[in-house]
Parts: structure tokens; sequence; C-alpha cells
């Protein structure tokens, strides 16, 4: 997560913690995914390859993770934080009728859309 949106999230009363701050640097997947899963916390994350690695999504699910994932691969740290920002109630509602393993995208314009569990179609 980025430091500027870390400072919005916590100004509004958010309780965050950076990776960094927990986890010695370089920690793997396996080690730090099910402890922040664990812990109940939500992965906040911009991994544009998220979608191709396998072995980090299957991570995700086995842990039973709240993953929310900003999908802006050359959004600044600003529009990052923006977008986030403008989702934040759209979040708060969807995950409020969620149970784990999740994860949402998140786009620059602040929408958002349940990638896992996909939703069933009609």
């Amino acid at each position: 997560m980025i430091r500027k949106l870390a400072d919005a999230l916590h100004q509004r009363g958010r309780l965050v913690h950076m990776h960094n701050e927990v986890f010695p640097d370089r920690t793997p997947d396996r080690i730090w995914i099910p402890d922040v899963a664990k812990r109940g916390w939500i992965i906040v994350t911009r991994d544009k390859r998220l979608q191709t690695r396998h072995i980090e999504w299957m991570a995700f699910l086995r842990a039973r993770a709240r993953v929310l994932w900003f999908k802006g691969d050359r959004s600044s740290d600003l529009a990052i934080k923006d977008g986030f920002l403008l989702a934040l109630p759209k979040i708060d509602k969807l995950t409020s009728h969620l149970s784990p393993p999740y994860i949402i995208k998140i786009t620059p314009a602040g929408y958002i859309e349940q990638v896992y569990p996909e939703l069933a179609t009609k």
C-alpha cells in the first residue's frame, strides 16, 4: 500500500498497517498472507500481474484473505489514493455482505468489481 493512501485511510478512522512495518523485507507470500488473513486484516495491493500469478492468487484463497486490488498499472500515487477513496463507500457496502476469501478490483475512476468469488450470471 502506498503511504498517501495509508495516511488518508488513517485520517478517516481506519486502522492501517503497512507491510514493511509488520514484516521484514522480502517476507515470502506463504508467510505473510496467512498471517494477515488470520488477523482479519484486509490486504490492499496494486500488483499489476496479480491475475497471472496463480501461486499468489491461490495463497490468497487458501488463507481466506480479504483482498482489495487496485488495477491501475500506470496510475500515480495520488490517482490511486483518489480512486480508492472514491470507491471506499462502495467497498464498505460490498464487503459488509461478503465472507472471506474475496478479491475486489478497484479502478482509478473509483469503480469496483468483485473478482472472487465470481458472481453468478443468469
